[in-house]
């Protein structure tokens, strides 16, 4: 290698990994890969995960594997969430009723266990992903690009994951903590016409603010179900 070759390498190096000046069709690569993210990542409105082809794959050159992070966190999420929200349209469904809650209080537990799982899996898989992301080498352009996607596609929706899971949380704690209430003070009330009718007025009243933070959680919830729809919209 010339001396002038070698100086145009080492300029090259301030925005191209220097191996990239060794490369054949890394440039090409890089522009296909920095297209795919600008139009299939960040132009669409709300969240959008695309698939690449083969063909598309294979024209992002080495750059395929950076995609791969992005791919991952969303197949993992959803691999994670499936169960809970399966789970979740079989529990609550059966939670709409006072005179399920006390039985229910230890089903309830099983799966609020599962979902501070879930939580804590939440954030292990958004500080890896971020760690795998740090370690790529990648030239200026598609450094300021990727970092564009990788905020819309994994730092602004793990929250409202996060949330998600959160929401359903309370509401099961709410409802299991009424439950136990109501398993506590067996005998001071009775069912009637799917109501309950207290013999105590200190106790209705402490019943009534139960409910009332049900109802709290439940709105949240759904709140927070309307913030993911927004994203996928």
């Amino acid at each position: 290698m010339t001396a002038l070759t070698r100086r145009h390498c080492l300029v090259l190096a301030a925005a191209v990994p220097l191996a990239a000046c060794f490369e054949p069709g890394e440039l090409s690569a890089r522009r296909a890969f920095i297209a795919f993210l600008e139009k299939r990542v960040l132009a669409p409105q709300g969240l959008r995960v695309p698939r690449p082809t083969e063909d598309e794959l294979t024209s992002f050159g080495r750059y395929a594997a950076h995609w791969e992070p992005l791919r991952v966190y969303h197949h993992e999420m959803e691999t994670r969430l499936a169960p809970l929200l399966s789970n979740a349209g079989r529990i609550l469904p059966a939670l709409r009723h006072p005179e399920t809650w006390m039985n229910k209080v230890a089903e309830i537990a099983d799966s609020r266990r599962l979902l501070a799982v879930a939580m804590e899996g939440t954030d292990e898989l958004a500080r890896r992903t971020e760690g795998e992301v740090a370690r790529l080498a990648q030239p200026d352009d598609l450094k300021m690009v990727y970092a564009r996607a990788f905020k819309k596609l994994v730092t602004d929706v793990t929250p409202v994951f996060r949330g998600g899971l959160e929401g359903l949380d309370g509401v099961l704690a709410a409802i299991a903590d009424t439950g136990s209430f109501l398993a506590d003070n067996a005998g001071r009330f009775r069912f009637a016409n799917g109501t309950i009718i207290w013999s105590d007025p200190a106790l209705h009243a402490r019943f009534q603010a139960k409910i009332a933070a049900i109802e709290t959680a439940r709105s949240r919830l759904a709140a927070l179900h309307s913030a993911l729809s927004a994203l996928r919209a």
